[in-house]
């Protein structure tokens, strides 16, 4: 519910909990929080008001380090209530496995095999360098968002990006994120020139309506 804002994935058991409030909609000094049948299983005081500097709104921030106890749980505080929101351990998996998903859809160059998403090689043909009649051989990379444009700028930032979770050991086991890594970079290097300078980016001169990739 609009006025008090919590991460509505979930809390890791162990992590530090913060939940924010609207202050211009609640002016209540204490909170609480329900588990799914109604009952209070956790009390506390709100934090001293403060502003925020980009909304210019002021706001109130709640913890709840020390409720731990997993389930499902909603905050009261005044006349409001949040969303739902769990405790748990690895409820952030489901979200870390679907967003790495995107990498592997988003794949320009080869054929890519799912049940929804799936489709024939794409922008298999060399590219057209801007301003000359010069054509350079550059298969691969990713799609960058709603467009099947191929930005440097945007992968450097994301194969970093990529490298840190990596070396932070998320889910590591579940999904190669190398293998992403190395297929975007294996891109990035057909985008350097032999004098070291980079082409920033590969797109037709405009957008494409909504078609498969295959058929731009």
């Amino acid at each position: 519910m609009e006025g008090i804002f919590v991460n509505q994935i979930g809390y890791s058991q162990n992590a530090k909990k913060y939940a924010y409030i609207d202050c211009s909609k609640i002016k209540a000094k204490t909170f609480s929080i329900q588990n799914k049948s109604g009952k209070i299983i956790y009390e506390g005081s709100v934090c001293s008001k403060k502003k925020d500097r980009l909304s210019e709104t002021d706001y109130s921030m709640i913890q709840f380090d020390e409720l731990c106890t997993p389930g499902l749980y909603v905050l009261k505080c005044g006349d409001y209530t949040s969303e739902d929101f769990s405790i748990g351990n690895d409820l952030f998996k489901d979200v870390y496995i679907s967003s790495l998903r995107y990498f592997y859809l988003s794949r320009c160059g080869e054929q890519i095999t799912d049940k929804d998403f799936g489709h024939s090689a794409c922008h298999i043909k060399s590219a057209l360098i801007y301003g000359t009649k010069d054509k350079l051989k550059v298969k691969g990379g990713w799609h960058d968002a709603g467009d099947y444009g191929r930005y440097v700028v945007a992968g450097v930032k994301t194969v970093m990006d990529l490298l840190l979770a990596y070396e932070c050991n998320y889910y590591r086991e579940d999904f190669n994120i190398l293998d992403e890594v190395s297929f975007e970079l294996k891109w990035l290097l057909q985008m350097q020139r032999s004098d070291g300078a980079v082409y920033h980016k590969i797109s037709c001169y405009h957008f494409c309506s909504f078609i498969m990739p295959q058929d731009e």
